[in-house]
């Protein structure tokens, strides 16, 4: 039934913006999204130099944003509503794509899942690049299943086109790349004799078509390593972080509950086994052609996770889930396949009831996580309010040295650097934060009993020490205006990790 299908689909998107656009706001920008706040903020010319300085991902997103911010602000719900626009416009894209390869039922239940998914909730509610990366894969992967059924040089210019996109968004759209062109060869191959091919006017401008589209990825990875002597690629490694064992094992549980997978294992031990319910349907219970869509779905989703691991064993350790969110969509497809495979009987309630499940679950972990600050420490709105405004120039040390991006977005006047000079200030602010141990996060340690913090300079005197959550304030206060310089940075001793040290201006 068409029109019963269409008024599902249609129920399904409107599922995804309520979680999406629902709490979108809620969260405080984090360490990533207020670098990106702070490129916005720059003429186009000097955004585009900021990105090559210090961004490791394509211009494509923050070309967009650029745009976007101006239309719409820079506010938390404003600016991060063109990921989650993508994230909304992902799920009748997949469905189309997902038609093609496997039914309309199965194509159902795929976007379904899709729509509640917390991983790509979560990246559809963040103002980086990920969730227009992943709607670019929805558009290939249109593009791809329609060159599968009918290589026409139309269709290959297309789905080259939706590679390009891609590719300007997230390097790492070179691996789906990768196995989308090595089925469209292999499809080919079989249609046709490669003489055969050769031999035909129609047959050479195919193949030169497909062969050229499929050399982006050569170009992709040229500009990756281009890219990486200026040294923002370098900082995507993640080697020193987590091993890579471990990033393996945990990808597949953030894939079915989200980032927050290692709070929530039980969300992720549940849908893996109604996800192995899935593939027991689809092998037993399904047709030929969605066998089969299942398969090129499944290989291409598997491909796409794979080489980036075996790429760690050349030395490039850029694995983690975001950075192969886009393997979602095919995997996907596959459990899909087999919860829609059945309609009749005892194995048609059981998909029925397991698509229910694994959506239940889905949205169990989206409503668990929706005010919980991003990566748990990054609520810089909460640590900006608790600081209070400053009548007058005030040092702010952050310890550890990360998220003074997202810290100054909150701050009236923004954070400068002190200068060789130093600062004349009447307040100095010391935001003790948490510690990455091993990749895992920590409370930060309150000081010993007896200990205090160093006085940053002569005349300063301990006003406050406020802990709340996973932070510590600590206030130095001057009966009158001082110059300090890098040196305040001792103010952070205890907290036993290097300081960034910055400037609040005074009000104007």
């Amino acid at each position: 039934d068409v029109d019963g299908a269409l008024y599902v689909l249609v129920a399904i998107v409107a599922l995804a913006a309520l979680v999406r656009f629902g709490t979108l706001g809620a969260k405080s920008y984090w360490l990533d999204e207020g670098l990106t706040v702070q490129l916005l903020h720059s003429s186009f010319g000097h955004m585009l130099h900021g990105l090559h300085a210090s961004e490791p991902n394509p211009p494509l997103y923050f070309a967009l944003a650029w745009v976007w911010a101006r239309v719409f602000g820079y506010g938390e719900f404003a600016l991060r509503s063109l990921s989650a626009l993508a994230g909304v416009l992902t799920i009748p894209v997949t469905y189309v794509a997902a038609r093609r390869l496997i039914g309309q039922r199965g194509a159902l239940m795929t976007v379904a899942l899709l729509a509640v998914n917390p991983l790509l909730v979560w990246y559809s509610q963040e103002a980086r690049a990920y969730a227009l990366f992943v709607l670019f894969a929805a558009v290939s992967l249109v593009f791809f299943a329609r060159a599968l059924e009918r290589p026409a040089v139309s269709t290959l210019v297309a789905w080259g086109v939706s590679c390009s996109l891609m590719l300007a968004t997230h390097y790492f759209a070179v691996f789906l790349i990768v196995a989308e062109a090595g089925w469209l060869l292999w499809s080919a191959g079989r249609r046709v004799r490669f003489a055969s091919l050769l031999a035909s006017a129609t047959g050479r401008v195919r193949l030169a078509s497909l062969l050229g589209v499929a050399a982006l990825p050569l170009i992709a990875i040229a500009i990756t390593v281009s890219q990486s002597h200026n040294g923002p690629a370098a900082n995507l490694a993640y080697g020193g972080v987590s091993g890579l064992p471990y990033r393996t094992v945990t990808v597949p549980g953030e894939f079915l509950a989200g980032f927050e997978a290692r709070p929530l294992q039980l969300y992720a031990v549940l849908s893996g086994l109604l996800v192995l319910l899935a593939f027991a349907l689809l092998v037993r219970r399904a047709s030929p052609f969605e066998r089969r869509g299942a398969l090129v779905a499944g290989s291409i989703g598997v491909i796409t996770v794979a080489l980036p691991i075996a790429a760690v064993v050349l030395g490039h350790d850029y694995f983690s889930e975001r950075n192969v969110i886009i393997a979602i969509l095919p995997l996907w497809i596959v459990i899909g396949a087999g919860l829609g495979a059945a309609t009749e009987g005892t194995a048609g309630t059981a998909g029925r009831l397991a698509a229910l499940g694994l959506c239940g679950v889905a949205f169990t972990a989206i409503a668990t996580t929706a005010w919980t600050p991003k990566y748990h420490y990054q609520d810089w709105r909460n640590v900006a309010a608790a600081m209070g405004r400053s009548t007058a120039a005030r040092a702010v040390v952050v310890a550890p040295d990360f998220g003074t991006q997202a810290l100054a977005v909150y701050l009236p006047g923004g954070l400068h650097g002190v200068g060789r000079s130093g600062a004349t200030v009447s307040e100095v602010d010391v935001v003790a934060t948490i510690r990455l141990t091993n990749g895992q996060d920590t409370d930060p340690p309150p000081p010993s009993p007896g200990a205090a913090p160093v006085v940053p300079a002569a005349g300063f005197r301990l006003a406050k020490i406020d802990h709340w959550r996973r932070f510590t304030l600590v206030r130095f206060v001057s009966s009158r205006p001082l110059r300090v310089t890098d040196a305040i940075a001792r103010a952070a001793a205890f907290v036993g990790h290097p300081a960034a040290v910055l400037v609040q201006p005074a009000p104007h």
